[in-house]
């Protein structure tokens, strides 16, 4: 059986891949959502590395406790998350205020079209500042819209003892409890939902009925499977795959995605439903299982330098790009361009002036509490197992 290495960078090339089909999703909405046919649903559809996500966190949260001789201490976990987490967060969010204020003029200067930022109320503020905005409707989306799911995060966190104690009491059973749970409530929601609502508010978008479907017991399938699949990786239980093998795997979970994207592309309320989450939670688990494989050609691709480098920084590209896109936005839109032109300038502008932002934000407000704080002994053994990386999520809205 392969010992499975201390350092899995295939998993930062994953958290790389996520961030970057989150950016392209918020490029097209920058650009307001043309139709452009198969490209516009591929692109629509690039809004699930959010989904990916949510299995990279379990994976990540749950792998250095995988170990024969791991103890799990709360205080410990919750003190390193919110070290983690919460310092880049305030610098966003602090971002997300003076910017407008301190650039607006000098886009004004510059011949750019700009736009009046949406003020911002001291109910958004604090419930931003306490992680509880996700809980209202008002709130959920405030500020920066990427910020809701981490709220979701600070629930998984606060429930993450008791995950913890399930798959550790119970193994696989304890992972299938969780995803029972969540597909219990989702159909619950989905129910109730059905019953006080006309069909026309049940798409996406009804803020009463995100903060509902978005709570964590909303997707605690996909953390599940993410914890599954760092059982798996630390048992060796994939110690070898043929590559023609890999490949028709590869291939099944592709098809499996675009089974979940044929799916929603049904009624409007199918989002609701328990289908397409597991769907996602599936085959990005597997895919996750594949890259973590060092003969793999997943691994391989995964552990190259420049995912893995986006990877590093999707933290902070996920806490900075959607302002950026968003203020680059109605400049691209204002010469009338032909739209599949202005959807290419609008990437060609935003991506590389975003990733650029994300590495400085990095370097400034992230990359110190990374290391910072921490035993002589582990510092000098730094390893991913123990410094597992903040986990990132973005959507403007619901994916």
């Amino acid at each position: 059986m392969l010992r499975p290495p201390a350092r899995l960078a295939p998993v930062d090339g994953l958290r790389g891949v996520a961030a970057v089909m989150v950016v392209l999703t918020h490029v097209y909405r920058a650009v307001n959502e043309p139709s452009l046919g198969l490209l516009s649903r591929a692109l629509s559809s690039f809004g699930s590395g959010v989904d990916l996500f949510f299995v990279l966190s379990g994976f990540c949260l749950y792998y250095p406790l995988t170990k024969p001789d791991a103890v799990f201490d709360a205080r410990e976990f919750f003190r390193r998350r919110a070290r983690r987490i919460l310092p880049p967060y305030y610098a966003a969010m602090l971002a997300v205020f003076l910017l407008p204020i301190l650039l607006e003029p000098l886009a004004r200067q510059a011949g750019l079209v700009t736009f009046a930022p949406d003020a911002i109320t001291w109910r958004q503020i604090w419930t931003h500042l306490l992680m509880v905005h996700t809980l209202f409707p008002d709130t959920m989306f405030g500020i920066d819209g990427p910020f809701w799911t981490l709220g979701v995060e600070a629930q998984f966190y606060l429930a993450f003892p008791l995950a913890v104690w399930l798959v550790h009491r119970f193994g696989w059973r304890g992972v299938g409890m969780m995803a029972g749970l969540t597909i219990a409530y989702r159909l619950g929601v989905s129910n109730l939902a059905h019953g006080a609502l006309a069909e026309r508010y049940l798409g996406s978008g009804n803020g009463s009925l995100d903060v509902k479907a978005d709570f964590f017991l909303g997707h605690w399938l996909e953390f599940a499977l993410g914890m599954q699949t760092a059982r798996l990786v630390r048992t060796g239980a994939l110690t070898h795959i043929a590559r023609w093998l890999e490949i028709l795997a590869l291939a099944a979970i592709v098809g499996v995605y675009v089974g979940a994207q044929v799916f929603l592309a049904g009624a409007p309320d199918r989002w609701l439903l328990p289908v397409t989450d597991p769907l996602y939670g599936l085959a990005f688990s597997a895919l996750l299982l594949l890259a973590c494989h060092e003969g793999s050609l997943s691994h391989r691709m995964l552990s190259r330098r420049v995912p893995v480098w986006l990877g590093t920084i999707s933290y902070s590209l996920y806490l900075v790009h959607l302002p950026i896109l968003s203020a680059l936005g109605p400049s691209v839109l204002a010469p009338h361009l032909p739209i599949l032109v202005a959807l290419i300038l609008m990437g060609a502008l935003g991506i590389p002036v975003a990733v650029a932002a994300a590495a400085v934000f990095f370097w400034l407000f992230e990359r110190p509490f990374l290391v910072a704080r921490r035993p002589a002994a582990e510092r000098s053994g730094s390893t991913w197992e123990s410094n597992p990386p903040a986990t990132p999520f973005s959507a403007a809205q619901r994916f």
